[in-house]
């Protein structure tokens, strides 16, 4: 019997889904066997029924006030018509393009009455960046007794076994999925067979794991989905089951160490050479895991429909934030005698607009303010903003990017100087990508950049060390992305740039080559690589010593058992310098710590060392010369408690000490920062 003979029917249950449900009705319609997609709309309001209208692929729709998502399905199933017959998030996608033809293969076998597989947590925005793997199993009845279950959305059952056994359950709430597969595996003893691959790309923050009060009442009612069938629990069974889902709950917090680095350095620091690929530790985890690097006209849509406010055609989604509340006792990043500490909070908001102006054609803007305070260096006060205009326009296989930013921010400079300086400049990117297919593109790209430093308060002398940075980047990319397989994808990127400075360009103009390899294969072993090698010399009329050698980021994950997990880290890479005598330092960094989810409570630490490694020698006070090397310990934390479902506690601490062999170079910065968020777009310190 062919594969094509046996027809699946999967059903969607959507409410006020028009910011995922793009993504769900693709991911079933690339599907490579005939499917019939059923989906049940529970009268939405936010524009999900007009996506669903003109999406193809849809098979049967129907709009009504439900009485829940179980409700949904099971008018779902009376719809169906496929001898087989599964259930696919509005929030969730298929792993692969060929899932259901396996599925379909399984089903060949007349005796087969169920099959179900693997599952993946992923990001909510990022379908393609896995937060924890559900292993599902090969199937034993005696496992429900030790709290097993198979992930409901990789659950595939004969639809003459609903007929048969009946349907969801509605009165059970969130625990009505349990309930149905413990009455079919369990209680009936249907045959079910294990497919040991990924099926199922499912966002983080299902209904029964939004809180730990959430766990609690879809205990009980897991214990009721037992007595409904007159079966009794083991004495650890209704234990054990949420102790097996705690992934589900949590979502990953392995690499929240690695993570804080990432929010650090997603782009080059002020001053910093190297400008994209390679010396970033999270660049790797931005790579995409299809191939893509633009957003697509289903995710664009996607935003206009979910958004809050529509305005004719732009949909408008607000932000409100106040974070990064906390305090530093070296605020200027001096030596021990010289430190003082200071205070902080950054109050922010802004928005981003979303229009289709033309067929082929997408505008957004992304528009952010806010305001830095510091209790005791008032002269470092100040407005921040980032304003980016882009473009977007689809023709064919084709995309092509076109756009700016105009923007003004307060940071740390670098390692080197660890207090905030102002830096405000204008970047233009020209970029266009080609499709071969879901899997592999070809990308390339035009990016300038324009900078300008300044501190308030600070001596001539250093301002006048500080606006020797000025200057501006060009930078030309041209690269393939592919992904090998569900878990697999590599890129290739070769890399041209100019680095231009308006006052000090004597010592630091140069241009770069580089030829950047990026790996990232997700899985219980985690491994995320993105370097190569770079070629820095001087332009004319430059005293740049030039440099080359391998640069970038790597990183390992480990997950030792479902709550914990270990990872590694290392990154290396050039930074300019303040110094006069010294153009550029190199800035090496290797970390590894632990990552502990427990009832949606994570916890993260890591220890990392390395060194600023400067390549020109110091001349010392007694004329001597020094070739300074700081070394650098650093120890950090963070934990995060969600109060109630619509509220988060997060609080990070970290220690850096360095060690210079230069005298009265030592320095140790203390940071401790508090974020309380509510729900996705408002944060309160």
């Amino acid at each position: 019997m062919s594969s094509r003979a046996v027809r699946i029917s999967i059903l969607t249950a959507v409410r006020d889904g028009a910011r995922t449900v793009g993504d769900c009705l693709a991911s079933v319609r690339g599907q490579t066997v005939p499917i019939e997609h059923v989906v049940v709309d529970g009268a939405s309001t936010d524009g999900t029924l007009d996506l669903l209208r003109t999406a193809d692929g849809v098979a049967r729709l129907v709009s009504e006030p439900d009485g829940g998502i179980y409700d949904a399905m099971n008018k779902g199933i009376g719809l169906a018509t496929g001898e087989v017959v599964g259930t696919l998030n509005a929030d969730d996608v298929y792993a692969a393009p060929d899932v259901l033809a396996e599925v379909a293969g399984v089903f060949e076998d007349p005796s087969a009455e169920a099959c179900y597989g693997d599952l993946e947590y992923v990001d909510r925005d990022d379908v393609s960046r896995v937060r924890r793997r559900w292993v599902a199993g090969p199937f034993r009845r005696e496992s429900f007794l030790r709290g097993w279950m198979p992930p409901h959305p990789t659950f595939f059952v004969r639809r003459r076994v609903y007929e048969s056994l009946g349907r969801f359950r509605t009165d059970l709430g969130s625990a009505a999925d349990y309930e149905l597969m413990l009455r079919f595996l369990y209680r009936h003893g249907i045959k079910a067979v294990y497919i040991p691959r990924v099926l199922v790309r499912m966002r983080t923050g299902g209904a029964s794991n939004r809180s730990l009060l959430a766990r609690v009442r879809a205990n009980r009612m897991d214990r009721e989905a037992w007595r409904v069938n007159d079966l009794k629990p083991g004495l650890a069974t209704l234990l054990l089951k949420p102790l097996r889902k705690l992934p589900q709950f949590l979502g990953v917090v392995a690499l929240v160490g690695v993570a804080a680095l990432c929010a650090l350095r997603a782009a080059p620091a002020a001053g910093q050479v190297v400008s994209g690929g390679g010396v970033i530790v999270g660049s790797a985890f931005r790579l995409p895991g299809e191939g893509r690097v633009m957003p697509t006209r289903e995710q664009l849509a996607g935003e206009v429909q979910s958004a809050r406010w529509h305005l004719g055609p732009v949909g408008i989604r607000p932000r409100l934030s106040l974070s990064n509340f906390g305090y530093s006792n070296n605020f200027f990043g001096t030596t021990e005698d010289e430190k003082k500490g200071d205070w902080q909070a950054t109050l922010g908001g802004g928005l981003t607009a979303t229009a289709r102006l033309a067929s082929v054609f997408w505008l957004r803007d992304e528009f952010n303010a806010g305001y830095n305070w510091y209790l005791e260096n008032a002269d470092r006060r100040g407005i921040v903003y980032d304003n980016q205009l882009f473009g977007y326009v689809y023709v064919g296989r084709f995309t092509w990017e076109l756009g700016g930013s105009r923007y003004q921010t307060i940071q740390n400079l670098s390692s080197e100087v660890e207090q905030p300086v102002t830096e405000t400049g204008w970047n233009g990117l020209v970029r266009g990508e080609y499709a071969f297919s879901d899997r592999t593109a070809a990308v390339g790209s035009v990016d300038a950049t324009q900078r300008k430093y300044s501190a308030d308060g600070t001596t001539p002398e250093d301002e006048a060390a500080l606006k020797g940075l000025d200057g501006t980047d060009l930078t030309f990319r041209i690269g393939i992305r592919q992904r090998i397989r569900s878990k697999l994808a590599v890129g290739l990127e070769y890399e041209n740039a100019k680095y231009t400075f308006v006052e000090t360009g004597a010592l630091r103009d140069s241009r770069s080559d580089g030829l950047i390899a990026t790996v990232t294969y997700e899985g219980r072993l985690g491994v995320g690589v993105s370097g190569g090698y770079r070629n820095y010399k001087a332009v004319s009329g430059s005293s740049f010593p030039g440099w080359d050698g391998l640069t970038g980021g790597a990183n390992l994950r480990y997950q030792v058992v479902r709550p914990l997990s270990v990872f590694l880290y290392g990154i290396t890479g050039l930074t300019n310098s303040l110094y006069a005598d010294n153009a550029f330092f190199i800035e090496d960094r290797y970390g590894a710590g632990l990552g502990l989810s427990v009832w949606q409570i994570q916890v993260a630490g890591a220890y990392e060392t390395g060194a600023n490694r400067y390549q020109v020698p110091t001349v010392m006070p007694d004329g001597s010369e020094l070739l300074r090397k700081d070394d650098v310990e650093t120890l950090r934390g963070s934990i995060g408690i969600p109060i109630l479902r619509w509220l988060r506690i997060t609080a990070d601490i970290s220690r850096k000490a360095y060690t210079s062999n230069v005298p009265g170079e030592d320095r140790t910065i203390l940071e401790a920062r508090t974020n309380v968020q509510i729900g996705q777009g408002l944060q309160i310190f």
